[in-house]
């Protein structure tokens, strides 16, 4: 079983948008997956499923450093760190970062840059991370109102919108994720 862990230090920054995105795309590719909730907020749709049987399973995280996160990182073969970009964002991301780098074994990391628009703030926050980050692949997720119509109907963009900028950038993300995990369709 793969295991993709969704992790930032801080709240607010994606992690179950993510985690409830992902979930539902291996579910519509028939890729049995596993979902486990760390984070008490109560706010994904998906509830804890834990089978045995499972191809893929993908952690949510709470929104504040924990104790316990370089094991969870050492421990998953995936690692998506969703990020605001403000410069409020900037610390709590590199402590996310900086808690993959005392990893000993280091997953296949992906960081997301969420509510992505054309603003000067928007793009220097990315330079500013490629600069410092070369080596970390991203992607980007953009700031639409369909993520919140489609969360207020307990369904995914996917299923809501699917041909909204948001549901193609979620299975770009998608896309990504199976290629470096290697994972084909119809794996289960």
């Amino acid at each position: 079983m793969k295991t993709i862990l969704i992790a930032n230090q801080k709240g607010g920054s994606g992690k179950t948008l993510l985690a409830d995105s992902l979930v539902t795309a291996f579910e519509l590719d028939e890729i049995k997956t596993n979902f486990i909730d760390l984070d008490q907020q109560g706010g994904a749709m998906h509830e804890t499923v834990v089978s045995e049987d499972a191809a893929v399973q993908i952690v949510d995280t709470p929104g504040a450093l924990q104790k316990d996160l370089k094991t969870w990182m050492e421990e998953a073969d995936y690692l998506i760190i969703p990020t605001m970009m403000s410069s409020r964002d900037i610390p709590p991301l590199e402590k996310t970062l900086e808690v993959y780098g005392l990893c000993k074994i280091k997953p296949n990391i992906l960081v997301v840059f969420n509510r992505w628009n054309r603003t000067n703030n928007t793009k220097s926050f990315i330079e500013w991370f490629e600069t410092s980050y070369p080596d970390i692949n991203t992607a980007v997720l953009c700031d639409s109102t369909a993520f919140n119509d489609a969360s207020a109907r307990g369904k995914s963009i996917e299923q809501y919108r699917p041909s909204s900028n948001g549901a193609k950038q979620i299975r770009e993300i998608y896309s990504i994720v199976k290629h470096d995990l290697k994972i084909k369709e119809g794996y289960r």
